[in-house]
């Protein structure tokens, strides 16, 4: 028993704030340090930098040293005669030394321009990868919002669900007294026994919605599922859909055509490359190294040269790669000018489906006005018997569903707002400014 509170202790020390309720800024600071889709994001780019880094050192002098110790002998089999100025001798082992140790180094001086094209690429490869991880952090943003918004809807959506279902239960108790006073029919009764059943469905049903709910904001934010778990915040946007903004601006930085800017560029310097791969390119070389039969030689050898190299004949190799190249420069910009397009369509959509959910909110929240209103009539009317039962019941359907549709529509405000935000690339970064 000790045991389990020791760990119960452990866990509540390392984890309190998942389990309290988390505001958006909570969410925000967790997601950035626990989202598995950033952490690969950037792990991603610091591949792009290390590559961009190799495609640098290609137009660096290479630089190696060596050294090496060597001995050698010859041990003739027993019995062998050696002749030496006519004479006839026993032949004997014999034994040699070899110390050296050097420095060498290459400079690349010119290869048609196909290295700079290689960096230029590599550069151009860098960028790209930055701009994804603006993306993966926008997409990991639209999530994470959308997991909150969902999660405080569906812990409001338990509350009205109880606060209609004992509604029900006080309909149903007023019906028993009417019926047993004879004044409604057991039509009526078995009516509002029927609400109060489906209440009581709908009830149970928002409870199980409210653990998935608690459950997917767990996967938002990269962290284990904690039933503790809850959502605090408003139904209220950050941005005012009342002012249209520019979408040529947007557009002009929006991450996804950038990328597909960047893409089009490195295509562009891989076909360049693959056509200086034909010329020649030319190498300065140069060493120096100390040889000897003993130990740290003072004997200096050096040399200095140029090397120069030209490809005659490789079987189609270096034409294939060029075909390859110029292959994915067309796919390149057809994929430029179809994003770009899409991107101009899916920003003003976004926008639009913001605006609208806007309009349907304000809707909404006139409906519910009215449905209440026209609730608080019908019930002082029947209950001085001037409005049917059948027609009472509608009224306080109706107000059950405005409910609902106002609750709906205010989430679906902050989702496209969410939807708005990753189409322009809004990041989980910009959060924190």
């Amino acid at each position: 028993m000790l045991r389990k509170f020791f760990y119960a202790g452990i866990f509540f020390a390392v984890f309190p704030l998942y389990a309290a309720e988390l505001s958006w800024d909570d969410c925000v600071s967790i997601a950035l340090e626990k989202s598995p889709g950033l952490i690969s994001a950037r792990a991603a780019l610091d591949r792009a930098r290390a590559n961009n880094w190799a495609s640098i050192t290609s137009a660096l002098p290479s630089v190696s040293a060596s050294a090496s110790a060597s001995k050698s002998g010859s041990e003739p089999a027993p019995g062998t005669i050696r002749e030496a100025g006519g004479m006839e001798f026993p032949a004997s082992n014999s034994y040699s030394t070899s110390y050296s140790y050097g420095i060498s180094g290459r400079q690349l001086l010119f290869d048609s321009f196909k290295t700079w094209q290689d960096m230029e690429r590599a550069g151009e490869d860098l960028k790209s990868a930055r701009l994804n991880y603006t993306q993966a952090s926008a997409s990991v943003r639209f999530r994470l919002k959308q997991a909150h918004v969902e999660l405080i809807k569906a812990q409001e959506l338990v509350s009205m669900s109880a606060e209609i279902m004992e509604r029900r239960k006080s309909q149903v108790r007023d019906i028993e007294l009417r019926y047993s006073a004879g004044r409604e029919h057991r039509g009526s009764l078995m009516s509002a026994e029927a609400s109060l059943m489906q209440a009581e469905f709908e009830y149970l049903r928002a409870k199980r919605g409210l653990e998935l709910a608690k459950e997917a904001l767990a996967n938002a934010l990269g962290v284990e599922y904690n039933a503790e778990i809850s959502a605090g915040g408003e139904f209220k946007p950050v941005i005012d859909p009342s002012t249209e903004p520019d979408f040529e601006a947007l557009f002009n930085d929006n991450p996804a055509i950038m990328i597909l800017t960047a893409q089009r560029r490195a295509a562009e310097l891989s076909a360049g490359a693959s056509i200086s791969s034909f010329f020649p390119s030319v190498n300065l070389n140069g060493s120096v190294s100390r040889r000897g039969d003993v130990f740290l030689p003072e004997d200096t050898g050096w040399s200095v040269g140029l090397n120069v190299s030209l490809p005659l004949f490789d079987s189609g190799l270096l034409l294939a790669r060029s075909r390859a190249a110029h292959a994915s420069l067309r796919q390149a910009e057809a994929d430029l000018i179809s994003g770009a397009s899409s991107a101009k369509t899916g920003l003003k959509r976004a926008w639009d489906d913001f605006t609208d959910a806007n309009t349907a909110l304000n809707i909404q929240e006139k409906l519910l006005e009215a449905s209440i209103e026209r609730a608080n009539i019908a019930d002082a009317q029947y209950s001085n018997g001037l409005l049917s039962f059948d027609n009472w019941t509608i009224i306080q359907d109706s107000l059950v569903n405005a409910r609902k549709s106002r609750l709906n529509s205010a989430a679906n405000l902050l989702i496209t707002e969410a939807a708005w935000i990753q189409a322009k690339g809004g990041t989980l970064e910009d959060e924190k400014k």
